[in-house]
């Protein structure tokens, strides 16, 4: 095993709490490159501590989340049979949202791949220009959300039951100075659902029934692919820009520094409109409403899994200039 230069000792968790709970596993890898668990995750965790002290900064009433998010898988604890440490669970998080795309895909995969003629639907409205602060953000998110219940009820009516899965989106953008200015809010849905019979089609018109003024070519109706998939069940916004999708590597940030795709103050109002809000909807029945829709229980690397590692008890704490967890006498455990 390599060693952190300079050797570094660490102290327990700042938090004073056990790091037991949810854990490394090899769905984690949503990308599908060839990378080993721990190395994944180490690339998903420094991600995450690279955008996070920007969002700390703001001291906003999601401050204690952030910090949650600072010391996620902050601990690895090592027995020779497997490795745990606890998780943020936030949406926000690099290391949980990898987790919870890799987990929602594998779950959907059978009921999607099932799906008559599956499409990617997209739906919006002229009120991105009305969206500029939290409080109008929040209002149209809501607005859209009972507009797309009656939309829904009358979809049903004429198709019957219609199995489908609907996001939440939230992009940002500056105006350009001309046609726009300020800064304004994105809210819209991405659906993955069937139009072997022209659902999808049908829900895009009763869509428009409710927002007349929307530009018809906003919408977007598309053929679903294992893309739509990951686009579907991925970050509900955009959180970073920048980095690469290598290995992590001990060399001093080998591929780039990351950083928050929009300013801080916007990204927290982002989070804090959805904060207990539905990111993603089912519908159709039984079958999509059993499925776990979030981390829990456990989920481990376990001794098959770990042949890269040195079978041993241990713990470590995560550093960050190393891009590794190290222990107390500056090994790295990959």
């Amino acid at each position: 095993m390599a060693k952190v230069q300079n050797g570094v000792h660490f102290q327990v968790d700042k938090r004073g709490e056990s790091s037991t709970g949810v854990i490394l596993d090899k769905l984690a890898l949503v990308d599908h490159t060839p990378i080993q668990p721990l190395r994944a995750r180490a690339l998903a965790k420094f991600r995450s501590n690279q955008f996070i002290p920007a969002l700390l900064d703001l001291k906003s009433e999601l401050h204690k989340g952030y910090l949650n998010t600072w010391f996620c898988s902050d601990i690895l604890l090592q027995t020779p049979e497997k490795i745990t440490t606890k998780l943020c669970k936030r949406r926000w998080c690099v290391v949980c949202n990898r987790i919870r795309t890799a987990k929602l895909i594998h779950q959907y995969k059978d009921v999607l791949d099932a799906m008559q003629c599956r499409s990617f639907v997209t739906l919006t409205t002229n009120y991105t220009n009305a969206c500029t602060d939290k409080r109008r953000l929040s209002s149209v998110v809501t607005m859209y959300g009972k507009a797309f219940t009656r939309v829904w009820r009358r979809l049903k009516r004429k198709h019957g039951k219609i199995v489908a899965i609907r996001k939440t989106e939230i992009a940002y953008s500056r105006g350009d100075g001309a046609s726009r200015t300020g800064e304004y809010f994105h809210p819209h849905f991405h659906l993955i659902m069937p139009n072997d019979k022209g659902q999808a089609n049908d829900l895009v018109n009763e869509w428009l029934k409710e927002f007349p003024k929307a530009n018809v070519q906003a919408q977007n109706i598309r053929v679903a692919d294992d893309g739509s998939q990951l686009e579907l069940f991925k970050y509900f916004t955009k959180l970073y820009d920048g980095g690469g999708n290598e290995a992590p590597s001990r060399d001093v940030n080998p591929y780039g520094d990351v950083k928050l795709s929009y300013p801080a103050k916007a990204m927290d109002t982002i989070f804090q409109v959805m904060n207990g809000r539905k990111i993603l909807q089912t519908y159709g029945g039984k079958i999509l409403n059993d499925v776990v829709m979030d981390i829990d229980g456990e989920v481990e690397i376990t001794s098959e899994d770990m042949d890269y590692i040195k079978p041993r008890i241990e713990i470590w704490q995560w550093y960050q200039p190393a891009i590794t967890w190290t222990n107390a006498v500056g090994e790295c455990i990959v």
